[in-house]
């Protein structure tokens, strides 16, 4: 998944500062790869490597990188996205178990709640990221 993003952007970057993005993506690849994180790890992971992408991008003053940044956030929120749809879909299973059939009510609250905070968070992610970083490249 890196691979592309990185051959993507490797189009628009000058040489001098490849070697800089090659290293935050090997460090991303790397640690994914190392361990089976929790929740808070993946947090954690991503709050430092999109921390390290933003400081780049402001110390090299370039628009590109903001533009990477704004890519990666897109793909973090159609994450979460699906981590609410399968919250959503595990609530069903447990509540068709647990409650008793006059009681589905709840069901249908719960899963139109966890549908709607998933569904929030692809519009927003639609919303935030430029069209200009999601065209392929000519």
């Amino acid at each position: 998944m890196y691979t592309r993003w990185l051959r993507f952007w490797l189009d628009f970057i000058p040489i001098e500062d490849q070697e800089e993005l090659i290293q935050i993506f090997t460090a991303l690849h790397n640690d994914l790869n190392s361990t089976q994180p929790g929740l808070f790890d993946l947090i954690t992971f991503w709050t430092r490597h999109l921390l390290d992408i933003v400081v780049l991008s402001i110390v090299l003053q370039v628009e590109y990188l903001w533009e990477l940044f704004l890519t990666i956030l897109f793909w973090l929120c159609l994450i979460v996205f699906k981590i609410f749809l399968k919250v959503a879909t595990a609530l069903f299973i447990w509540i068709n178990k647990n409650i008793p059939t006059n009681n589905k009510l709840y069901e249908l609250v719960l899963m139109l709640l966890l549908t709607g905070i998933a569904v929030v968070t692809l519009l927003v992610s639609v919303i935030v990221v430029p069209r200009k970083s999601l065209r392929i490249s000519k």
